[in-house]
């Protein structure tokens, strides 16, 4: 009797956690099925496990029209931050949005994972989603995108990879939350060439 209401105690306390998991797959732009939604979230739990990093995907109409790839940066990186994403004392992660208001995917990078996504390996990742991306095979785009990060994660961090002040210069020594300029720069230009490709293609997407 003892052992069961200390069973049913137990319970009661894990669950308010459970319920306050993040979700990882957010599609609010309605562009997956469940079948696709089910792959990416088994890929995403992966990667979770193996290197205590939240991971987010991300389809939405909401964020506002613009020309302006910084915006489009800027609403991934405060809602990755703003609703709690990241694990560790770094708030390590990384979330992939797709925007359909301006037709623009964006990768934002969060603590540690900075160092693993360099200017590269985002190329490799809008690269080998851009295919599916463009002919509007959204999901399946994404299982590619997120195929690439767990193969990229493996190869842990590359030879080299740093990040450094925008404004001062400095190479960091520890993890950091913002975006490093480099990269930065790097995201923005992938954006632009999205859109530009995607709008000479005429297609759906």
């Amino acid at each position: 009797m003892v052992k069961r209401i200390l069973c049913m105690l137990l319970l009661a306390l894990l669950l308010p956690c459970a319920a306050l998991a993040n979700e990882m797959v957010i599609d609010d732009a309605k562009l997956f099925s469940s079948y696709e939604i089910s792959d990416m979230e088994q890929i995403i739990q992966r990667i979770e496990a193996e290197y205590q990093m939240d991971i987010l995907v991300l389809t939405t109409y909401d964020v506002p029209q613009t020309y302006s790839d910084y915006a489009i940066q800027d609403y991934a990186d405060n809602y990755f931050d703003q609703h709690g994403y990241g694990l560790g004392e770094d708030s390590a992660g990384l979330l992939y949005m797709i925007d359909m208001t301006n037709r623009a995917p964006c990768i934002s990078t969060s603590g540690v994972m900075i160092d693993y996504i360099t200017d590269d390996r985002l190329d490799t990742l809008f690269n080998a989603s851009y295919d599916d991306l463009c002919n509007g095979n959204y999901g399946k785009a994404t299982i590619v995108l997120l195929n690439t990060l767990e193969s990229q994660m493996e190869q842990g961090i590359p030879d080299g990879s740093f990040r450094y002040n925008a404004e001062t210069g400095m190479i960091l020594n520890e993890s950091s939350k913002s975006i490093s300029n480099v990269m930065l720069e790097a995201a923005l230009t992938s954006v632009y060439v999205f859109i530009l490709m995607c709008i000479g293609g005429a297609v759906i997407w």
